[in-house]
């Protein structure tokens, strides 16, 4: 069902390219990644978890629908994830009482998830300057990974057990600004995952990002 949906957002994405009325641009997006959990086997970690800096990058196509309405698709690769942060402590020694003796050591695990999206967005124009926004996406899991820095150490596991596909939806405001090249919008956005991130049902994960999706129109 999910490869269906994204064969129909790739197939609708070229019709709308043909089309008349539209305008192609660029976006570059800093963005807060972090995740919701309903349920885990070890619940007692999201003690250690904080939000983590992620981003999007892509292209995108803006088609007139009405004076006050435009579709907006495009091609993006995003960043999703969290980060953990804790100290651990090793060493060789062990006492009876104390038990290991060592140094903390502070162990900093970034957790990335990275996206090949098709986004469909209803751009609903409150003025010639300012817009509301509202959507969906297709993800297609490019890599999954946690970065761990452990100390001086540093390594790189693949994650496991993630499913392929995704989808997600998006909320966000948009202002505009005007040039003789090109327009400039800034637009503060939310974007949710509605998909368990994971395969297994012992974990029920969902991914969401906080941005600003800074876009570049050409005219």
């Amino acid at each position: 069902m999910k490869k269906f949906i994204i064969i129909i957002l790739i197939g609708f994405n070229l019709l709308l390219i043909h089309g008349q009325n539209v305008k192609f641009g660029f976006l570059v997006s800093p963005e807060i990644k972090y995740r919701t959990i309903t349920k885990a086997p070890f619940p007692e970690f999201r003690n250690f978890e904080n939000p983590g800096f992620g981003y999007s990058i892509g292209c995108f196509g803006l088609k007139t629908l009405t004076e006050r309405k435009e579709l907006e698709f495009g091609l993006h690769y995003t960043n999703k994830g969290y980060r953990t942060a804790f100290f651990g402590v090793f060493g060789d020694q062990i006492d009876p009482i104390q038990g290991v003796i060592g140094e903390p050591t502070e162990i900093i695990i970034t957790d990335n998830y990275n996206f090949l999206c098709l986004p469909l967005k209803l751009n609903l124009l409150i003025s010639e300057k300012s817009y509301f926004t509202i959507g969906c996406q297709a993800e297609i899991l490019i890599d999954a990974n946690s970065k761990v820095k452990e100390g001086n150490e540093k390594r790189k596991n693949k994650a496991e057990n993630i499913k392929p596909f995704n989808s997600s939806v998006s909320l966000g405001y948009g202002k505009v600004f005007y040039f003789n090249q090109f327009d400039l919008r800034l637009e503060p956005s939310f974007n949710f995952n509605i998909v368990n991130l994971y395969k297994s049902s012992l974990i029920s994960e969902h991914l969401f990002n906080i941005g600003l999706n800074t876009k570049w129109v050409l005219n």
